[in-house]
């Protein structure tokens, strides 16, 4: 059989870009293990939540009715440091914006977006494994128990791809020496729609906020920290857990009265070497770089790379794995998430350094950035999704 495009990989980015293809009328061949279903821990919550910038709200509507669903929303992001007294805040009224951001579960919006594939002109190949990718002049050949053919292939398989080990593409990794606890805490004081991180010598802590139906006070929780700390704690008994959160949080939302089933993913950050190998194969979302969660961008960016993707092939290409675009699609994609690496590693670093002139300097770092309005509305601006570098690069003239 043939199509036009083939997509590995049938997660939040997967699925968006399966849906976005075909309402634009391409042919579509999805492939995945299984049809993904819904996940909801003991207080009510999928653990694996992700906070997304509003834009993207508007993004997954257009894919129909049902697509959005969020567990809360913050207006209001502070941070501060384990050692010192400084601390940084951002509001969404700074910048004339209703919240900062929305909570939402991946598995819930993964489901959402899978019901209206199964009511689409998408082919849903499940269960089917990828065993060879062969890269044509005129398209794309997959021996996935069936032989199957398209013009242009994309891989969004997430941090192991299947599809980026076969086309044999070198990462740039770095281990950060670290793991994410992840769970979903219930606390004694309301959050007040605000996102908190204190940033801990050991790793930054994350109490992000949830909203439950029954009056709880629930935050979603990650917690980086050294491979360590994280084997230790996720040995925990559940009290002296949630003790241990309550001490690292400063008791900023009182005490933490219950923890659901924890997580513990080691982190390690990478970089695909590019995001299309060639004009019939992209990588996108996780398959294309995996990104520390201290920025929370990593479903952000994925969807980012969908956008990007919808937006070359929005004129309906008759042949899309010919198109020159995918040279300079590569290349946005790539420095934006080299430099959102970056950036990650020196943030890891400069709070890692347990000094004490090291620490004052950070406090006044941070004192500054919270007086200076222009930084403040920099910082807000991308994490509303409105990047100066984007706008940047896209508007650089890439030699051919």
């Amino acid at each position: 059989m043939r199509f036009e495009v083939l997509v590995v990989g049938g997660g939040l980015v997967g699925a968006a870009a399966a849906l976005g293809l075909e309402r634009i009328g391409y042919s579509v061949a999805l492939f995945e293990r299984a049809v993904p279903r819904e996940v909801r821990g003991r207080l009510g919550f999928d653990a694996r939540m992700i906070a997304l910038a509003p834009k993207w709200k508007d993004f997954l509507e257009g894919f129909g009715d049902g697509a959005w669903h969020h567990h809360g929303q913050f207006e209001r992001l502070l941070a501060w440091e384990e050692l010192g007294t400084a601390q940084v805040s951002f509001d969404a009224v700074d910048v004339g914006a209703a919240q900062l951001g929305f909570m939402a579960s991946m598995s819930s919006l993964q489901t959402r977006l899978w019901q209206l594939i199964e009511a689409s002109k998408i082919d849903m190949r499940l269960g089917e494994p990828i065993e060879d990718i062969n890269v044509g002049v005129d398209g794309i050949t997959l021996n996935a128990g069936s032989e199957v053919q398209g013009s242009l292939l994309i891989g969004a398989d997430g941090a192991s791809s299947r599809v980026r080990d076969l086309l044999n593409l070198d990462r740039d990794m770095r281990a950060t020496g670290q793991s994410a606890i992840v769970t979903v805490a219930e606390v004694s004081e309301h959050h007040a729609n605000t996102a908190r991180q204190r940033f801990l010598h050991d790793g930054p802590l994350a109490l992000l906020p949830l909203d439950a139906e029954d009056g709880r006070h629930l935050v979603s929780i990650v917690w980086s920290q050294s491979d360590m700390q994280a084997t230790r704690r996720a040995a925990l008994n559940e009290q002296d857990f949630c003790a241990e959160l309550t001490d690292a949080s400063e008791g900023c939302l009182g005490e933490v009265r219950a923890a659901d089933e924890r997580f513990c993913l080691p982190l390690e950050q990478q970089v695909s070497e590019s995001f299309a190998p060639s004009s019939r194969t992209l990588l996108l979302g996780d398959s294309a770089r995996v990104l520390h969660p201290l920025a929370g961008q990593g479903a952000n960016l994925g969807l980012e790379d969908v956008e990007a993707l919808l937006e070359v092939l929005k004129s309906h290409l008759s042949d899309p794995g010919a198109d020159h675009h995918w040279r300079d699609f590569s290349r946005m994609r790539g420095v934006r998430s080299k430099s959102m690496l970056a950036a990650m590693s020196f943030f890891r670093q400069v709070y890692a350094i347990d000094d004490p002139t090291f620490s004052w300097l950070r406090n006044l770092g941070v004192r500054f950035v919270d007086q200076f309005d222009p930084i403040k509305q920099l910082l807000l601006k991308e994490a509303l999704g409105d990047s100066l570098l984007m706008r940047i690069t896209e508007k650089v003239k890439w030699p051919s």
